[in-house]
Formats: structure tokens, C-alpha cells, sequence
């Protein structure tokens, strides 16, 4: 790449548009309105239940079908990491990196085993509820009194200053040491801050109209992107109409070999982030003596494609994400005291793109010469 030329992230959903994020903005407001409480994390639970999603699911898989005529599928999978992971940014105490990740990945394939292409990209999500006369009115960041641990989430995610990372806020050990991320904008990209009413709002029409509201992680900065034009713009790589931060960063996975090219900090921020789902064993009251081997869903489907790419068995994949999706009917308590000791929910966006006309049989399944 020549000196001076600015790379252009690649999108994972090109084809989504804003009559797509007015749908989710309609479904999104159809799910979260009126809930049993307007506590900050059951909402957010609301939001990512498996009913919202399979419905988003379906508005992707549409777009994802636009302009391009090749077999495409289209997953959106949700997951826990145990305990939130915590930065140690030289605040006085650790703080943590959000309440919630979302990830997405576009791959391209010539058959089930074979990878051709792929790219990544991840956004952490603050989630805040909006309590006082002049926030419901007008919701901006950080939405609550800027003081404690609302003031160190403030001071990471609109400056991102060097930090280690730890597992948990009790971890004695670093996971990374150093993570030093690229100031590429004020804010970056990296994580946002959604809101949603804290009360039941005079008029849900305004500022409400997509029951959550996004805003970049500036101070005093409005919350006034839908939380449709939010995951639009994360998903096409591009920032919300009227807004000049992107949402989000694209990131190089692991175990990915064949894929864009990215920051290297925020990849092995991203890529530890993902390996604490694939290690921490899900919440205990989320699904009582049930642990699926101590693997979260998000991972579990991380861990099924890329056995599909070491040995392809799609009929073992699919049992596996069956049983994440059972094992998900029991929601977990995100409403612990200590937002250390609360789980991070993971979302996965992945559209699997083919460039045969049929995805092939596997091995054992294709017809026998007579």
C-alpha cells in the first residue's frame, strides 16, 4: 500500500441499506417497549433475546440475497462470556470493556471446506438507561452522572489509552499486556454507547423511536443514531447517516489464515476476547447443572465452522448450534450487583458465501458410481 493511501475497511453486509435499519428500528422498538423493568441489563437482555434475533436474522438473510446470486447463508448466534472483561488503563481501578460485544464476519467458500476469503469486524456496546427529566428528553453521553465507574467507561472507550487486559475484575494475571489501539478518529470506533428510556417516555416518537439509541463514546455527545442505522453501519463498515464515527473496527481472526488485513492490537484484543468465550464456562444460573462442556454458544459455533474447515461435518455442526440455541432458553442473570461478576453477551453476524452454484454434498453423501 503506498504512504499516504487510507485503507477502506471491507463491509461484511454491503447490500444493507436504510430501509433495512428502518425494519430493525421497527422490530427492535416492537421487542424492547414496555418491559417488566427498566433496569439497563434486563432490556439489554430483551434486545439479544433468541425472538429478536431469529427476526434480525431474517432481515440480514434478505439483503444478504441483493445483487449477488450466490448461495448465501446467513447466521446470528448469541453467547456469554463469564465474568466482563476488564482493562487496567492506569485509572486507579480496572474498568470494564462494555456490557455487551458484537461481532461479525463475511466468508467466502468454495465448498464447506474450503475457505477462500473472509473478514471480521467487532464493536463494544455500552449500555446505559436514561432516568433523569433532561436525559429522557435528550439522551446523551454518558447518559448517567459522570462519576465512579461511569467516569472510567467514559475515560476508556473516548480515548482508549494503553492498557492491559484482564479476564476479570479479580484476575491477578493479564490475558494481554500493552494493548495499544490506533487513534484513527475522535472518538474511535471501537465502542459505543446505546440507551434506552429508564421510565416509561411521554413520547416514545422522540428520542425514542427505536426504543434503544446509539451515540459515539464522546462526552455530551447525542444519543440519535436508531439502533437500526447502528447495526447497519457496523455491518457495512461505514458510520450512521449525519455521524462522522464508523462503528466499529475491522479485525484478523486467529484462526482465519485467508482474510483482510487489520490493526494488530485491536486483533489480539478482539481474538482474547473471543477465546475467553471459548474457555469460560457459561453463567451457572443461566442454565443450572447445564454446562454444554463449559463452552459458549457464540464460541461453540466459532469452534463448529472451523472444524468444518479441518474436517467437514456439517451434520455435527448443526447438532451443535441446536443445542447452544436449547441451551440458550434459559436467560441469565445479568442483574448481579457487581458489574465485574455480570456477564458480557457476545452477538456473531456470519454470512457464508459460496462460489459454486450448490453447495456440495460432503464426502460421505455424495452418490456412489455404478
Amino acid at each position: 500500500m503506498a504512504a499516504g493511501t487510507v485503507k477502506v475497511a471491507r463491509p461484511v453486509l454491503a447490500s444493507l441499506n436504510a430501509a433495512d435499519a428502518r425494519r430493525i428500528d421497527a422490530l427492535t422498538l416492537k421487542h424492547c417497549a414496555d418491559p417488566s423493568s427498566y433496569n439497563e441489563l434486563p432490556q439489554l437482555r430483551t434486545l439479544f433475546s433468541r425472538g429478536y434475533l431469529d427476526e434480525l436474522e431474517t432481515i440480514l438473510a434478505e439483503a444478504a440475497q441483493r445483487g449477488d446470486h450466490r448461495p448465501t447463508m446467513v447466521e446470528v448466534s448469541i453467547g456469554w462470556i463469564d465474568k466482563t472483561p476488564v482493562a487496567d488503563a492506569g485509572f486507579g481501578r480496572k474498568v470494564e470493556l462494555g456490557d455487551a460485544v458484537l461481532f461479525a464476519r463475511e466468508e467466502t467458500r468454495r465448498h464447506p471446506s474450503s475457505l477462500a476469503d473472509s473478514t471480521a469486524r467487532a464493536v463494544f456496546l455500552q449500555a446505559k438507561t436514561a432516568r433523569s427529566v433532561a436525559q429522557m428528553r435528550a439522551p446523551t453521553v454518558p447518559v448517567l452522572p459522570e462519576a465512579g465507574s461511569t467516569a472510567r467507561e467514559l475515560a476508556l472507550l473516548s480515548a482508549w489509552p494503553t492498557f492491559d487486559l484482564y479476564p476479570a475484575g479479580a484476575a491477578l494475571k493479564p490475558l494481554l499486556k500493552t494493548v495499544a489501539l490506533p487513534q484513527r478518529s475522535a472518538p474511535p470506533p471501537y465502542g459505543w454507547y446505546v440507551a434506552a428510556p429508564g421510565q416509561t417516555p411521554d413520547d416514545p416518537e422522540a428520542p425514542w423511536f427505536s426504543w434503544w439509541m446509539a451515540g459515539a463514546a464522546e462526552r455530551n455527545r447525542l444519543c440519535d443514531v436508531s439502533f437500526g442505522d447502528l447495526m447497519v453501519a457496523f455491518l457495512t463498515a461505514d458510520a450512521p447517516p449525519n455521524q462522522a464515527t464508523v462503528v466499529g473496527e475491522t479485525f484478523r481472526q486467529r484462526l482465519r489464515p485467508k482474510g483482510e488485513e487489520a490493526d494488530p492490537e485491536w486483533s489480539r484484543l478482539c481474538n482474547a476476547v473471543l477465546d475467553l468465550a471459548s474457555t469460560k464456562p457459561a453463567p451457572g444460573s443461566m442454565a443450572g447443572a447445564r454446562r454444554l462442556q463449559g463452552i459458549s454458544p457464540v464460541a461453540l459455533e466459532f469452534v463448529c465452522n472451523e472444524g468444518l474447515r479441518r474436517r467437514p461435518d456439517t451434520v455435527r455442526q448443526l447438532c451443535c448450534l441446536e443445542r447452544a440455541k436449547a441451551f440458550l432458553d434459559v436467560p441469565p442473570a445479568l442483574d448481579h450487583p457487581d458489574p465485574e461478576e455480570r456477564p458480557m453477551i457476545a452477538v456473531m453476524v456470519t454470512v457464508t458465501r459460496y462460489e459454486e452454484a450448490e453447495p456440495p454434498l460432503e464426502p460421505r453423501e455424495r452418490p456412489r458410481r455404478r
